[in-house]
């Protein structure tokens, strides 16, 4: 248990998960989510990463993602490193190693501040604190000015891209045309100076609000 009762329902989902009981697991997750302690976005994410280990991968993606952007907010960086991981662990089973890689430099960095060596070798195996070091991806700070380069409507499907969503889906979610989500997609690469989808950096942030 991690001390912060209001939790449990999570810390049982986790100790379900690795008795390989995904099912029982789920039930838990499903009540913290319904409690109003899930409006806290240190809940909400450690949750939400819960629910991401009993999905599928291309789910657990999307979810694994919005768990990073709750935790981000929580100021809570080793469980934030924690999701992170995990992202990157999803990005591999679904055919993006290079992607994952770039993914995982933040993570590890992050469980290297925290002392957190087992998750720091889980992370990245064979990279030491003093040899291998793999270079620090660019702060937070900088994607925020990258972001403010975006209008609303390239940053809502940015995200939507970043959480794993196909155009067809953006365009579902958003009622706009495939064309469209092309041409803004096509307009956010150029603008950060990427070439694909699968270089969209994951600390691109959008509220709820704007997610509904």
């Amino acid at each position: 248990m991690r001390g912060r009762p209001w939790s449990w329902r999570t810390d049982a989902a986790e100790a379900l998960l690795q008795l390989g009981e995904a099912h029982r697991a789920e039930r838990f997750v499903a009540d913290q989510l319904a409690t109003r302690d899930a409006a806290n976005p240190w809940v909400s994410g450690i949750s939400l990463r819960a629910r991401a280990a009993t999905r599928e991968p291309r789910e657990r993606q999307i979810l694994l993602a919005k768990s990073i952007d709750e935790l981000r907010r929580s100021g809570d960086r080793y469980e934030l490193a924690r999701s992170m991981a995990e992202l990157g662990q999803v990005l591999k089973e679904l055919g993006e190693p290079t992607r994952a890689n770039t993914v995982n430099r933040r993570p590890w960095h992050l469980a290297q501040e925290c002392g957190a060596e087992a998750l720091r070798e889980k992370t990245l195996p064979g990279h030491s604190a003093v040899t291998g070091m793999p270079e620090d991806p660019a702060p937070v700070a900088a994607y925020a000015d990258l972001e403010a380069k975006l209008s609303d409507s390239e940053r809502r499907v940015a995200m939507l891209a970043v959480h794993g969503h196909t155009n067809r889906e953006i365009a579902m979610k958003l009622y706009i045309t495939v064309s469209t989500v092309e041409q803004h997609l096509t307009r956010v690469y150029r603008k950060l100076s990427i070439s694909s989808r699968q270089e969209l950096p994951v600390d691109l942030r959008l509220s709820v609000t704007e997610m509904a």
